[in-house]
C-alpha cells in the first residue's frame, strides 16, 4: 500500500482479512499499522449473524460504533449474572463497554460496524464465557 513521509492509505477490509477485520493492532507485522495504543477494526455481518458463547479483554476497553445496518449485544452484568441487550439501529450508535465484561454479538440485519479497543493486546487477551443467546 501507498506510504509517503508516513501516509499510509490503503482498505480496511482488504488490510484486515488476515487478522479477523482488524487492521490496527500490536498483532500487526506491518510498521504503519503496528500500534500497541489501539486496535482498529472494521467488519461487516450478513444477517443472519449470531456469535457463539460470550468472550471478555482482560484489559482493554472496547467500543463499537454503528455504521449501518441492525445489530444487538449482549452483555453480562457482574454481579447478578444476569444478560442485558444493547440494540445498535441507527447509524452512529455505539456501546462502550470496560475489561473483563463478557459479550456477545447477534446480527438482525446486514450491519457494518468499527469496532475499537485500547490498548492493543490481541486476542491471547480473551476469556471466553457461556452462550448468552
Amino acid at each position: 500500500m501507498p506510504e509517503v513521509d508516513g501516509i499510509y492509505w490503503a482498505d480496511a477490509v482488504s488490510d484486515g482479512e488476515p487478522y479477523g477485520g482488524w487492521f490496527i493492532g500490536a498483532f500487526i507485522a506491518e510498521a504503519a499499522r503496528r500500534s500497541t495504543a489501539v486496535e482498529v477494526k472494521f467488519s461487516r455481518h450478513e444477517e443472519p449473524y449470531q456469535e457463539e458463547g460470550a468472550t471478555a479483554n482482560r484489559t482493554a476497553t472496547s467500543l463499537s460504533i454503528n455504521i449501518s445496518g441492525a445489530c444487538e449485544y449482549r452483555f453480562r452484568k457482574q454481579a447478578q449474572g444476569e444478560w442485558i441487550t444493547v440494540p445498535l439501529t441507527r447509524r452512529g450508535q455505539y456501546v462502550i463497554w470496560p475489561p473483563g465484561v463478557l459479550h456477545s454479538l447477534r446480527v438482525s440485519e446486514c450491519c457494518e460496524m468499527v469496532v475499537i479497543r485500547w490498548p492493543s493486546a490481541g486476542r491471547s487477551d480473551k476469556i471466553p464465557g457461556p452462550d448468552p443467546w
